[in-house]
């Protein structure tokens, strides 16, 4: 009888459970839920506002009048993402700590060094009342949510004991801030070749440097080495947002529809949900547009309207710059402009980290930074390089580059190409190449942002402080990167140097090695009439032209070391797997991982013994500085050569690689090389932001998943070299716009439109994106209010006030 029962007391323990489970989702999806449909009252609009939910939550607004739509923008933004926008206020405040302890107190120092809320309140006094105005409603939006909504607000501000707070004009222009300084990073790479340079000599590095600027004369080295010293700390969070991209246009003449075509898939690291972009459609009168917007700032980065589409790549101008600073010898806190003696500025940051064991819950650290004229000094914070005192200075805090009307907001509102041109040169911050395409035909590229005009003609390695400033002023429009409705029919950016091979101003360095623009160029070449099924491949190729270069130098490596031992266990199974290769990075194969890991351990064992460790690691964490010169250096059989610098001979560099692929591959993949599978090791993983490692990791996210391509395909999934192969870096976001179907884009996302846990709209687009799937994104109220879902229309209070004054 007992024997009986157990089965079906097992049964009903088993349904009680689902049962529960079932009630405590819809009770966390009730409980981190908002209103989608019927009558809102906002205070601050003058008149109604519409908004339409299509079945992926996807916000479609139409209003009367700019001010309204910026409002009910700023509205909906803080419904779908406060949680987001809170967080990213804390992070940009370096107030993470405070928030989640240790983890993120080396982002909180580095932020606090930049004092990016300072140099947004610089920025504000000289705003355009244009600017000002769309900022201002927007943020009167976002915070009638934020006070009038209080008990929507999400959970995860609840679990993370953060308070909603106003958000203020300032705030947003710290956030545009933020997204200059994480397109930057080219100091770093300065800050590097310095390091190799006072290690093996000036030939040495000159060997070294990057296609942009090889072969130019070296300046002379400021401030010689008083240390073998060299160190590149990780900036944390501070430093989480990797930038790339590939975006191309077509003339109506290649398209199989007759209407110019544009393509675009921002690459970044958006693994944390519900990623980056917060999809929307924005309308008044004349204009209807749909895209992406960046939460937090008005408008959106990318997308269309009826008239023209616009998307944007990386454009990795140099607009930075490191200073060999000179202490004064009789006054230890000032130092030398010329032979005049200034104090530092000197300012004490006091960050508090949540520590359980520290008494009221909190301990604290206090951060001594010291500032000249050009910028803080970083050598203070764990940016060293030969002893030196070295200050950063950035375009992006220099106010005499920026605009009182920037245009980074207005993209959408764009009726002709002119329009659209003169918004992108006056988006100050900004380092895009804004890739277009129109209804009349035209395409284009423009790049945008402050770049200076250096006196000495470049800026690759540290600069020595003369008596002058050496920043003369800004590349003018004419000077920057661009091309409109070119012979061929075509424009494309993949982060590669734009420029004509005979431009003589310096604009950058450390550019795309070029792969995925030559392979770009090869699929726009050879199909003279595309159609969107086509171009919406092209996003999803994985074919590998770094591989169709680099293997023949890689088998040629196996058949020297298997004419010396050729029974050496794995390698003959290794080198018949990769030459039977069709060169496609497929998660599948078994060949792309033994490409990876061998392109890995040859660069490593190359460059390790000659800079040690901690240099070599920090110059392969920056593939755009080192990949065009490594390759080369691969394929013509020089790894060695190194004008008199002692290091390892080339055949040991390839022996030492192989053994360590062997060893690697066959420790966590097991003894037979033909069962490895490249999607084993390269995955991708999406995360909530309650939870991104640990138990519970997959269950609150969207999962970790086998993932083809590389950082070489054009299906972009790039790993950092010292953490392989986890993607880091990916297509954040897949949008193709065909000017000959009016009525909507084809696009997916990486994550979701509403950053809430537990919410359907948290990761819901994740499916479609990880199959490659396009997916229709309206344009117009007669296209998307059949496709709607739900449909709320925002109303004035009738004691609506504005509060301005506050903001």
């Amino acid at each position: 009888m007992v024997t009986r029962l157990i089965p079906r007391l097992v049964l009903s323990l088993a349904i009680l459970v689902l049962v529960l489970l079932a009630g405590a989702s819809w009770w966390l999806w009730q409980a981190n839920d908002f209103q989608v449909n019927g009558e809102l009252r906002v205070s601050g609009l003058s008149g109604p506002v519409t908004v339409f939910r299509d079945e992926r939550g996807i916000p479609y607004l139409f209003a009367d009048d700019l001010d309204d739509l910026y409002l009910a923008q700023g509205f909906i933004t803080a419904q779908h993402r406060l949680f987001q926008v809170m967080f990213y206020r804390e992070l940009i405040h370096g107030r993470l700590a405070a928030l989640i302890g240790e983890p993120g107190l080396t982002s909180d120092r580095r932020l606090r060094l930049y004092d990016l809320p300072r140099t947004a309140a610089r920025h504000r006094e000289m705003l355009g009342p244009d600017t000002e105005r769309a900022m201002q409603r927007y943020a009167e939006g976002f915070n009638a949510y934020v006070r009038e909504h209080a008990h929507e607000h999400p959970l995860e501000l609840r679990l993370l004991g953060l308070e909603a707070e106003p958000l203020t004009v300032t705030d947003m222009l710290a956030m545009a801030h933020f997204v200059a300084l994480s397109q930057g990073g080219t100091y770093r790479a300065s800050l590097v070749l310095q390091a190799i340079r006072d290690r093996l000599g000036d030939e040495a590095v000159a060997r070294l440097l990057p296609p942009a600027v090889a072969g130019q004369p070296l300046p002379e080295s400021a401030g010689g080495p008083l240390a073998a010293e060299f160190a590149l700390d990780d900036h944390g969070f501070a430093d989480h947002i990797a930038v790339g991209s590939n975006a191309w246009a077509v003339a109506p003449g290649r398209s199989a529809s007759g209407g110019a075509i544009l393509v675009n898939d921002p690459h970044l690291d958006a693994r944390i949900l519900p990623g980056v972009w917060h999809p929307i459609g924005l309308a008044v009168p004349g204009v209807e547009a749909v895209g992406v917007a960046l939460p937090g700032l008005p408008g959106m980065l990318v997308g269309r309207n009826q008239y023209v589409a616009f998307g944007v790549t990386n454009s990795y101008g140099d607009n930075q710059d490191v200073y060999v600073e000179r202490l004064d010898p009789d006054q230890p806190e000032h130092y030398l402009d010329g032979d005049e003696s200034r104090p530092f500025r000197i300012r004490e940051e006091h960050i508090a980290v949540r520590d359980v064991h520290a008494e009221g819950g909190y301990r604290h650290e206090t951060v001594r930074i010291r500032e000249t004229r050009r910028g803080p000094v970083i050598s203070d914070h764990g940016e060293r390089v030969g002893g030196r005192v070295l200050s950063l200075r950035r375009a992006s805090a220099d106010p005499s580059g920026w605009e009182r009307e920037p245009g980074f907001h207005t993209l959408w509102q764009a009726r002709t190409v002119d329009e659209l041109e003169d918004a992108a040169r006056r988006m100050d911050l900004f380092l895009f190449n804004l890739v277009y395409a129109a209804r009349d035909g035209s395409i284009g590229i423009r790049a945008t942002g402050r770049v200076p005009l250096r006196a000495d003609g470049q800026g690759v390695f540290p600069r020595p402080v003369g008596a002058e400033d050496d920043w003369l002023g800004w590349l003018t429009p004419e000077q920057m990167p661009a091309e409109r409705n070119p012979e061929r029919g075509w424009v494309a950016s993949a982060n590669h140097d734009l420029r004509p091979p005979d431009a003589e101003i310096y604009y950058g360095f450390s550019f795309a090695t070029g792969y995925r623009q030559r392979r770009l160029a090869r699929l726009l070449e050879e199909d003279d009439t595309g159609d969107a099924g086509e171009h919406w491949s092209y996003m999803l190729d994985i074919h590998n032209p770094q591989a169709e270069q680099v293997r023949p130098a890689m088998l040629a490596a196996m058949d020297r070391l298997l004419d010396q031992e050729p029974s050496m266990p794995g390698l003959a199974e290794l080198r018949e797997i990769l030459a039977a290769w069709d060169l496609r990075d497929h998660r599948d194969l078994a060949a792309p991982l033994i490409y990876q890991s061998l392109y890995r351990a040859l660069a490593w064992q190359t460059f390790e013994p000659l800079l040690g460790q901690s240099l070599a690691r920090a110059y392969l964490s920056m593939p755009y500085l080192w990949q065009g010169r490594f390759d080369a250096l691969l394929m013509d059989g020089e790894l060695d050569g190194w004008h008199g610098v002692p290091g390892p001979p080339q055949e040991l560099i390839e022996r030492r690689a192989l053994e360590q692929v062997l060893g690697e591959l066959g420790t966590a993949f097991g003894p037979d090389p033909s069962r490895w599978r490249w999607g084993d090791a390269h995955r991708i993983t999406f995360v909530s932001p309650l939870r991104t490692e640990g138990a519970g990791r997959d269950l609150l996210g969207g999962g970790s998943h086998p993932y083809s391509g590389s950082g070489e395909t054009l299906l972009r999934a790039a790993y950092a070299q010292h953490a392989p192969y986890e993607t880091r870096l990916h297509d954040s976001f897949r949008m193709l716009v065909d000017f000959g179907q009016a009525d909507h884009m084809l696009a997916n996302l990486a994550g979701g439109v509403v950053g809430r846990q537990f919410h359907g709209h948290f990761r819901d687009q994740l499916t479609d994106w990880l199959q490659g799937r396009p997916v229709p994104w309206h344009v117009g109220r007669d296209n998307v209010s059949p496709a709607a879902r739900h449909r709320a229309l925002l109303l004035p209070r009738p004691d609506s006030e504005r509060i301005s004054d506050t903001l």
